[in-house]
């Protein structure tokens, strides 16, 4: 669930009621942030370019949003679905591995690229 969404905020009791008959609500961050520089992606506005990205950034706005969707379900352990399936921050192929060696101190299991 990509938290920032204002389907979250108009539905948010709806939300509460998926969690609590059983659902998970995975994490997908909260900005949803796509390389801009791959085809396709002309609609990626700049502040949310992950081309711009550092691994740091990302950690803590998936961090964040770890945070809002436990105020929302109770859960402390979720997945987390990538945007736009880009495992590379910052146009640097190797930032990649930073990237998914700190997801797994973050979520049960990482579904992507």
């Amino acid at each position: 669930m990509v938290v920032n969404s204002p389907v979250l905020n108009a539905r948010l009791d709806e939300w509460r009621a998926v969690a609590n008959n059983g659902h998970e609500l995975g994490n997908h961050s909260v900005y949803h942030p796509c390389r801009a520089s791959l085809p396709n992606k002309d609609w990626v506005e700049a502040h949310h370019d992950f081309d711009h990205y550092s691994v740091a950034q990302m950690i803590e706005e998936l961090e964040v949003a770890n945070t809002f969707l436990k105020a929302i379900d109770g859960q402390s352990e979720r997945t987390y679905t990538v945007p736009c399936g880009d495992m590379v921050i910052g146009a640097d192929v190797l930032s990649s591995q930073q990237y998914l060696s700190q997801l797994n101190e973050l979520f049960t299991a990482v579904k992507g690229g």
